[in-house]
């Protein structure tokens, strides 16, 4: 696996325009996007060419001629973008430097996910891999960075088909059918949600009763989404969705497999 980390400011890149050129008659394709844009692309593209290159240089070195590290080999790319919270997420005065409760967890506006990886891609053609069309799994994600910890962690693999990040619904094999549990009562779903409240207090203890820096943010974020993957639920329960909240709560959606009945419960950190 080769793993590597960009630190700068992430760019997305969109997709080509096309116009006739009315003197010829021919069509013309020009790249998308403002003036300001294509700078934080080219910015962009020459930190992830760097970082790239430090990443293969011991494989690079073993060849002669250079060549990329994986060729003519399916791969698998994850590729988790770090992005800087907008100035409004932060409070001012004496508040400067705190998140505020209104900021979301998640980077839900631009850029486009599927637009910055088409950009990082790009600039990782011909140093990690020969051709765009290796990639058979291709994992995204956006994320909001600390302060000063913008940029992106990129995975690339040669591709296995058993590596439980990119599961696959379409080749999984149906497992053999399994007795159905038995219907959950009310004071079952009560112990279930009690064990996974108290699992997940267990897993934020040290972030409780206080606020948080903006690093704080990030290694909460992380805890939780740990806590959740492990939290102790029935094999036809699982976590629909879940969300923190900048007022000290954790909001877990449950799902019942056998019925899509949902319930909900809140957790305290």
């Amino acid at each position: 696996m080769i793993v590597i980390e960009v630190l700068g400011t992430p760019a997305p890149k969109g997709s080509a325009r096309a116009f006739i050129n009315k003197r010829t008659g021919r069509a013309i394709l020009a790249p998308s996007g403002s003036g300001a844009n294509k700078d934080r692309l080219r910015s962009w593209d020459a930190l992830v060419r760097e970082a790239a290159q430090r990443a293969v240089a011991d494989h690079a070195a073993a060849l002669d001629p250079p060549a990329p590290v994986f060729v003519n080999r399916a791969i698998a790319v994850s590729i988790t973008f770090r992005l800087a919270r907008p100035s409004g997420h932060w409070g001012k005065g004496k508040r400067a430097g705190q998140l505020l409760p209104s900021a979301p967890v998640a980077p839900r506006m631009k850029p486009d996910a599927d637009k910055l990886a088409r950009a990082t891609l790009d600039s990782l053609h011909g140093a990690v891999f020969d051709d765009d069309s290796r990639i058979v799994d291709l994992l995204v994600r956006k994320r909001y960075a600390a302060p000063g910890n913008e940029g992106a962690v990129i995975a690339i693999q040669e591709w296995s088909g058993s590596d439980p990040a990119f599961r696959d619904p379409a080749l999984a094999v149906a497992p053999a059918p399994a007795p159905a549990p038995a219907l959950v009562t009310v004071d079952d779903l009560g112990e279930v949600t009690a064990a996974v409240q108290a699992h997940l207090r267990s897993e934020v203890a040290g972030f409780a009763g206080r606020k948080l820096a903006p690093g704080e943010w990030v290694e909460l974020e992380s805890r939780v989404e740990k806590a959740v993957a492990t939290a102790p639920l029935p094999g036809h329960l699982s976590v629909r969705a879940y969300e923190i909240s900048a007022d000290g709560h954790i909001h877990i959606e449950l799902a019942d497999k056998r019925t899509a009945a949902t319930s909900a419960l809140t957790v305290r950190w």
